[in-house]
């Protein structure tokens, strides 16, 4: 038996952060002793319900309130929520934090901007230094460093599978 002090996890920073693969372990992990848990990915949401929005401030503003609202229809059916997105804006990160407040668990992947450069497939940062997309986080558009952080892991540092015990040991379920 164990204890659950959350219902909503947030893994934020760049893209190719990490973010993704770490909400995956995350949610393959929890699946096997929680079974109402549901991952909510900007990949996978990009895709769907987020499809008509870009990268303007607007977008990225309608896109965190899109989330919000999966996210809040999940747990009112008390499932907990694994989520992977930049969140650029503190506000954004608050306005998680005020909704999900003593549920809540904010994990920031510090990695450097080079870094996430190399491991990207897709190639937005170079179209991104190519003007080819606009308001691109970090290189046209700004991303807050988040303050008040449940954990914060330097991906440089270590593995995936290092991250993963750090998470799972800090969410005291295992």
């Amino acid at each position: 038996m164990f204890k659950q002090k959350w219902k909503f996890i947030l893994l934020t920073w760049l893209s190719w952060s990490w973010k993704t693969t770490l909400s995956k372990h995350i949610y393959n992990y929890y699946t096997n002793k929680i079974y109402d848990i549901i991952l909510i990915d900007w990949d996978d949401i990009r895709k769907t319900i987020c499809k008509d929005l870009w990268f303007s401030k607007k977008d990225r503003n309608s896109n965190i309130e899109r989330i919000w609202e999966v996210s809040k229809m999940f747990i009112d059916v008390w499932f907990n929520v694994v989520c992977s997105v930049i969140a650029p804006y503190e506000k954004h990160r608050i306005y998680f934090k005020r909704m999900f407040w003593k549920n809540y668990f904010q994990i920031y992947l510090n990695s450097s901007l080079k870094d996430c450069n190399n491991r990207d497939v897709k190639w937005l940062y170079k179209k991104s230094n190519e003007w080819k997309i606009k308001n691109f986080t970090w290189i046209l558009d700004n991303y807050e460093i988040p303050k008040n952080n449940n954990l914060v892991i330097d991906i440089e540092k270590f593995t995936i599978w290092e991250s993963m015990y750090m998470i799972t040991n800090e969410l005291n379920i295992r």
